[in-house]
């Protein structure tokens, strides 16, 4: 979860709506059959997996691996087009034009009118005018681009109430949420000539997954080797400010209280620091923020709040919060209202006639509380029948898990009898031992595969929880040190991360 002094400090980014001149960029219009292909095979993004109207950030490596320039490529079933700063835009088009041989793809360099808008639902604009609309991310946010070939700024986008009051944001805190996501902000000298694993394109324009374009057999072999031996981080210091730091391998796990020699201290925190990017996500986590004031009692900021997580993405728990406080307050008609949206959102809903049924009664409408009341006793009832349908549903799923648990068991007994120090089957009989909570049989087991295996991240993890429950503390802080250590140098970042968090809490 994110701090609340950055949660203050980007709420009008994060959830507002907005615009924001792309001026310093290029647009370059590409046309022909084999548009799509030709850039699949020539930058490190996925250009086949996104959608028309969509767009992506993409870096073009040379054969070292290393960034010769970013760009998006925006995509649509008639035409593509590349927007590309302008201090990129004519090194790209030299380039890629040396590589148009057989394929039926033309670049041309156009004027538009550029800008990314973060809105809640698309802009009504004026059809008479040829907008083009393409969703993704920038600077690690949803949002659209919006480009037109006039150049007319005024006639182009003063095109409704909506964008009239639009809010433009500054470059400054364009370049701040930039820095907290990793992402790239228009700077050649910070990500060029670096082995993209240095950089946090990396983490936003490449894809493991594709087929060759230039670079690609060396970054994948630095990706699978572990990855850079320096690689972009943030540090949280004790005041909850973030830095970016380059940090070795064996520093790279989340959560790890660390000093670094310059003297800045704090605890590892990875790219981007705003995980939560989807309306979705973002409605819950304005919610989290909404019930912290509910609990100190800020009734008008919590209500606030819900309506902002509401309006991005209703929710049954938003909903029932934004009732529950309101009828707390008695504006008890408005709460009835919020049980209403409830009850539409899920039909089926106990809380929503069951809270009705209390508000009525505060009104002194007695039969229309009665009605409600009866509505909840029935949805109960329901509600039950669907309860005892799961509790069989999971019974059968325990079942059959705990069969194919002895299935696993027999085998590793059957690999034991022929070699006693297998350590997959040690760590297999391990990790049984400790979900069945027999932690002395996990630790006997675990201990012998660190043992055999001092790089077994795994091992150590399962170790760990095993001498936790029983309570050998000083055992359990030794294990995590070492398995923290091994997995960090071994590039086992879950396991690592998992027995940072442990260590945390535990010591």
């Amino acid at each position: 979860m994110i701090s609340l002094y950055y949660f203050n400090k980007f709420f009008s980014l994060r959830y507002s709506d907005w615009q924001y001149s792309l001026n310093e960029h290029q647009i370059i219009k590409v046309t022909g059959k084999d548009r799509d292909s030709f850039f699949h095979g020539q930058c490190t993004a996925d250009i086949k997996k996104i959608s028309n109207d969509s767009f992506v950030l993409c870096s073009r490596l040379n054969n070292q691996a290393k960034v010769q320039y970013y760009f998006y490529y925006l995509k649509s079933d008639q035409e593509a087009f590349v927007l590309v700063h302008q201090n990129f835009s004519e090194l790209l088009l030299t380039d890629l034009n040396k590589f148009i041989i057989m394929d039926d793809v033309e670049l041309s360099s156009s004027s538009h009118q550029v800008y990314f808008v973060h809105s809640k639902q698309k802009l009504e604009l004026n059809t008479a005018i040829d907008v083009k609309i393409f969703d993704g991310l920038m600077f690690g946010l949803e949002g659209s681009i919006y480009i037109s070939e006039s150049i007319n700024e005024a006639v182009t986008f003063n095109l409704s109430k909506e964008w009239q009051g639009l809010a433009q944001k500054d470059p400054s805190e364009i370049e701040e949420i930039c820095t907290l996501n990793g992402w790239p902000f228009f700077n050649p000298a910070q990500d060029v000539q670096k082995f993209i694993h240095e950089t946090t394109l990396n983490l936003w324009s490449i894809s493991y997954q594709k087929g060759c374009y230039l670079g690609q057999e060396t970054a994948q072999k630095i990706q699978n080797n572990r990855g850079a031996q320096l690689a972009p981080y943030l540090i949280m210091d004790n005041d909850q400010h973030l830095h970016p730091v380059y940090l070795e391998r064996i520093d790279r796990v989340v959560g790890k209280k660390i000093q670094l020699t310059s003297g800045l201290s704090g605890i590892v925190t990875d790219y981007p620091y705003f995980k939560n990017i989807t309306k979705k996500e973002k409605a819950d986590e304005i919610l989290y923020f909404a019930s912290l004031a509910f609990q100190a009692e800020e009734w008008e900021k919590a209500l606030c709040m819900i309506q902002l997580s509401i309006d991005l993405y209703p929710s049954e728990d938003a909903l029932e919060m934004q009732g529950v406080l309101l009828g707390r307050l008695e504006r008890f008609d408005e709460a009835i209202k919020s049980m209403d949206l409830l009850e539409e959102l899920n039909p089926q809903s106990v809380m929503a006639s069951t809270n009705k049924s209390m508000f009525y009664m505060k009104l002194g409408q007695i039969e229309l509380a009665e009605v409600e009341k009866s509505k909840a006793t029935v949805k109960s009832f329901a509600k039950f029948g669907e309860e005892a349908k799961e509790k069989k549903a999971i019974e059968a799923l325990k079942a059959r898990e705990e069969a194919e648990e002895l299935e696993r068991e027999k085998m590793f007994n059957q690999v034991l009898e022929i070699d006693p120090d297998d350590t997959i089957a040690l760590n297999g009989m391990g990790s049984l031992a400790l979900k069945r909570k027999d932690f002395s049989a996990a630790r006997s087991y675990l201990e012998k595969v660190v043992a055999l295996d001092p790089k077994y991240s795994v091992a150590y993890l399962n170790l760990a929880k095993s001498l936790i429950e029983l309570k050998d503390m000083e055992c359990a802080q030794i294990t995590l040190q070492k398995g923290i250590e091994r997995a960090s140098l071994k590039g086992d970042l879950m396991p690592a991360q998992e027995m940072q968090s442990l260590y945390n809490k535990f010591f």
